[in-house]
């Protein structure tokens, strides 16, 4: 018979044999961890799933965005309304044949102060055979701003325009007179040319070509011949 008011003592010892309970232990810390491990790695997963599918509606909202060009009037009252906006524009004849001067004047004119932003400028004006010309143009031995500024460093060439006149759809042939003063003080030399001059449609893309290209122009090829008379 067992003693009145005694107790079991606990057993010193995990029930069953040493190992099982050694293995279990083993293989339950292993599965946390290796569930810890899936877990991240899911996540990381998912994170990059989200970014991606972000990513790829930001590329097609970008993709179409439009410029349109508004036009602005000023009322009664000192308010500026929008009259209309242009989906399309399209510069009427009038716009591209200044817009050829303004060309050939930015392609020939050379001044101390401008001449870097004018060559910045002649290359977002030009594509295709034309971006090819100009370079050739600038790289010219009698025509290069930077080795004519090189030799005189107040050099001056200035571009004078004649007259513009429409050959056939969207080719103009700009005539000038290029005043060249290499140095102050001194006699200066003219000499005229004749420009042909196809333009093309580029239209607007992003919000800063309507203000450095409002006509939304570019030109596609050129030819330049220097006019007989010149000494």
């Amino acid at each position: 018979m067992k003693p009145k008011g005694s107790r079991l003592a606990p057993p010193d010892h995990v029930p069953g044999p040493m190992e099982q309970a050694a293995a279990q232990a083993y293989f339950e810390r292993g599965s946390s961890q290796a569930m810890g491990a899936l877990y991240w790695r899911m996540t990381a997963i998912v994170c990059l799933l989200i970014v991606l599918v972000m990513a790829a509606l930001a590329t097609v909202i970008a993709s179409r965005q439009e410029v349109a060009v508004m036009q602005v009037s000023k009322d009664m009252s000192g308010e500026l309304q929008v009259v209309g906006v242009a989906r399309a524009f399209s510069p009427d004849e009038d716009s591209k044949m200044a817009w050829a001067a303004s060309y050939a004047q930015t392609l020939t004119e050379v001044t101390p102060a401008i001449w870097r932003r004018n060559v910045d400028r002649l290359v977002r004006l030009s594509t295709g055979v034309a971006l090819d010309q100009a370079r050739s143009y600038l790289h010219q031995q009698d025509t290069n701003p930077a080795a004519l500024l090189d030799k005189n460093p107040l050099y001056v060439r200035e571009f004078h325009r004649k007259s513009v006149n429409k050959v056939t759809d969207d080719t103009y042939l700009v005539r000038y007179d290029l005043v060249s003063r290499p140095q102050p003080n001194t006699a200066p030399s003219t000499k005229s040319f004749s420009m042909s001059l196809t333009l093309t449609s580029v239209g607007h893309k992003r919000r800063e070509d309507v203000f450095n290209n409002p006509a939304g122009l570019a030109a596609l090829n050129f030819s330049i011949s220097e006019e007989t008379g010149n000494q």
